[in-house]
């Protein structure tokens, strides 16, 4: 059974609409954006401030796969802490092997030679995204769990590999 937020009333689920996201965040912010209450000055300034910022928040997290992954997993009691990860999360041996030969062909292959590798490392992400929404969707939260800190890393390459070949 989909875990149920307090907050509107939504169900939440791992998959989602981005431009329905995004619709949704333009017509709350049109209500709580500061340039509306400018004129007021004072508290009402200030709340709507606050509450721009943390909607703000709240849309950059859910349009990220990685970000909305690790938000649902805390409000399911996991400790995403990066202390908590390092420490006690298995990886599956063929995952480091993965990661450990991409960081060799980064640090030892000329930027030139490794045109291809982002679109290739993009696929695979694309994959894990998709596997950690079922697993999400479906309440296989430990499985959910592996497979975020999963995505992090792919990420983390991910981010190198566009500053190597641009």
């Amino acid at each position: 059974m989909p875990h149920s937020s307090s907050s509107h009333g939504f169900v939440e689920k791992f998959k989602m609409e981005l431009k329905s996201l995004e619709k949704r965040y333009r017509k709350l912010q049109m209500h709580v954006h500061p340039d509306k209450f400018h004129s007021n000055g004072g508290d009402q300034l200030e709340m709507a401030e606050e509450h721009s910022s943390i909607l703000n928040t709240a849309y950059w997290t859910l349009r990220d796969p990685e970000q909305r992954a690790f938000y649902m997993l805390s409000r399911r009691g996991f400790d995403i802490s990066e202390e908590h990860m390092s420490k006690q999360v298995p990886f599956d041996p063929m995952f480091l092997m993965e990661v450990m030969e991409t960081r060799e062909i980064i640090e030892e292959v000329p930027a030139e030679a490794m045109a291809d590798m982002p679109s290739d490392v993009d696929k695979d992400i694309a994959i894990r995204v998709e596997r950690l929404g079922e697993l999400l969707d479906n309440d296989q939260d430990k499985e959910a769990f592996e497979m975020a800190v999963q995505l992090r890393y792919m990420n983390q390459i991910r981010r190198e590999l566009y500053e190597l070949v641009g």
